[in-house]
């Protein structure tokens, strides 16, 4: 009886944690959405918002470091991801500066080896798809 009483306040006072981790929500690794956006008020365009919340979306595959502004980016050339906004490839990575957050519904990755498979050749270094609001209804 004892060992019961033991354990069972051990479960009590472990419930008083599980409520806080149980309402934790999991963040996608490969998605973000508009409400993390939304938890950033200093992120103003989806470049910020990759750049903060999933940089490793932006990394060039042969470098561990990805800066857009290093140069001339086309679609899935010199190591970058292609990007895909509202399902339209655009050719430059910069594009991403021009997305304002409040445009933003949700922002996706997908690896090169997923991007190749699905779409060929030019997406062997990922696809970051962008998905806003400027869609016709």
């Amino acid at each position: 009886m004892r060992r019961f009483t033991v354990l069972l306040a051990v479960l009590v006072a472990g419930l008083g944690v599980m409520p806080r981790a149980a309402l934790a929500q999991k963040t996608d690794p490969n998605k973000i959405t508009a409400e993390e956006i939304a938890a950033k008020p200093d992120i103003r365009n989806a470049y910020e918002a990759i750049q903060t919340l999933r940089p490793k979306f932006l990394r060039q595959n042969r470098s561990p470091q990805g800066n857009i502004d290093a140069g001339p980016m086309g679609m899935g050339d010199n190591g970058w991801p292609a990007l895909y906004v509202d399902d339209l490839p655009t050719p430059e990575l910069q594009e991403l500066r021009n997305i304002q957050t409040r445009e933003i519904v949700e922002i996706r990755y997908m690896t090169g080896r997923d991007g190749l498979a699905r779409y060929g050749n030019g997406h062997q270094n990922g696809v970051i798809f962008v998905v806003t609001n400027r869609r016709a209804p």
